[in-house]
């Protein structure tokens, strides 16, 4: 029997965003060519359940952003093990460390996956410290790429930069889902638009995302507190956590939509609302190559997306790119003038998706084969 290659994952945070979705749901299909362990932060991770159903080794190491020297010292003692790859996921090449450590105590060969266009600090002092890392890194990082990878070609241009690019193979991982999961089910939209006693006639606008700066909720409120005003019956389902929530629920009230607008908090069953939503919207300052856009075509929705986010998302064509400059009023005109898809449309899209490559499944068994 040939003995799997063993695979060492790093970069996923405690919270259940974009990049721990799709990472571990690559994880969890990839452990049919290779043996997996993931480094976590805590013990809190949303998503240890997922890993423990699935059999899947993780090691509990410090964060290098809390204590450098930790992390340095608890990262040579998994190191004990012996890895044919180091698979980082990073928006940022502020961490020296995790590359110096795997070449001097691993023979493991580095991949990196870039998964954003920029990256996510609310202190200034330390976004400064962190650009000046992202900057100072790059050309040791990039001399020690074995395999570069991205989720988009502006996620790419981002981690890697341009000329980097042209002289190089750059691996385009595709943020892939589960198609089968979330391809549109009248059935289930007939079920959950019934739980939440929507109406026939009623608008529902759906937002997937944690509760953070980057994700630009503020605007999607004002946007949904100018759509009132022309459509009574539009309601706003926003499905996250994060920090900002407090701030956001507390902004929500001063603008009395409070009946309006509802905090479904962190889901697992986000699938089946995409079958109950009309419209998905999404107005981030940056992104890289949100999953939940990908998600959402499969459900067959039509999109509204800040213009700030690559083109390369309209995978079924069926995403509008705003720019955030325009007036709250103007997105909100825009988005009432949707006419709620019929059912094969939305099938229609969903199927796009699909053979455009978008299924996990199809991205996992590409990965493996990349990297051999």
């Amino acid at each position: 029997m040939e003995i799997k290659r063993r695979i060492l994952v790093y970069g996923l945070s405690d919270t259940w965003g974009g990049v721990e979705s799709i990472v571990t749901s690559l994880i969890v299909i990839l452990q049919k060519w290779f043996t997996i362990d993931v480094i976590i932060p805590t013990k809190k991770c949303s998503y240890l359940p997922l890993l423990q159903n699935n059999g899947i080794s993780y090691f509990i190491i410090t964060s290098w952003g809390k204590n450098p020297c930790a992390f340095r010292s608890e990262l040579k003692q998994v190191y004990h093990n012996q890895y044919d790859y180091i698979w980082i996921n990073s928006s940022i090449r502020s961490n020296r460390d995790i590359i110096t450590i795997t070449r001097k105590y691993s023979s493991a060969k580095i991949i990196t996956h870039s998964h954003g266009s920029s990256f996510e600090e609310k202190s200034f002092i330390k976004s400064i410290i962190l650009r000046y890392l992202h900057n100072f890194n790059k050309r040791y990082y990039l001399k020690n790429i074995d395999y570069a990878c991205c989720c988009s070609l502006l996620s790419a241009s981002w981690f890697y930069g341009n000329n980097y690019i042209k002289s190089h193979r750059m691996i385009l991982i595709k943020n892939g889902i589960d198609f089968k999961k979330f391809s549109f089910d009248d059935s289930i939209r007939t079920t959950y638009r019934k739980i939440f006693s929507f109406t026939d006639d009623q608008f529902v606008i759906l937002h997937v995302g944690r509760l953070c700066e980057v994700k630009n909720q503020r605007k999607l409120i004002d946007i949904f507190s100018e759509l009132v005003k022309i459509n009574q019956k539009a309601i706003l389902l926003i499905a996250g956590t994060g920090e900002l929530y407090e701030e956001l629920s507390q902004y929500t009230n001063s603008l009395h939509l409070q009946n309006k607008v509802m905090f479904l908090s962190s889901r697992d069953d986000i699938h089946a609302i995409m079958q109950a939503a009309d419209c998905f919207v999404l107005p981030s300052f940056h992104e890289g190559f949100p999953v939940t856009l990908t998600e959402a075509q499969a459900s067959g929705l039509e999109c509204f997306v800040s213009s700030n986010i690559s083109k390369e998302v309209d995978i079924a064509e069926c995403v509008h790119f705003l720019d955030l400059s325009m007036l709250s009023s103007e997105w909100a005109k825009i988005i009432n003038q949707t006419t709620v898809s019929n059912i094969s449309v939305r099938i229609e899209r969903g199927l796009k998706v699909k053979t455009k490559g978008y299924d996990i499944a199809e991205v996992a068994s590409f990965f493996a084969n990349t990297i051999k």
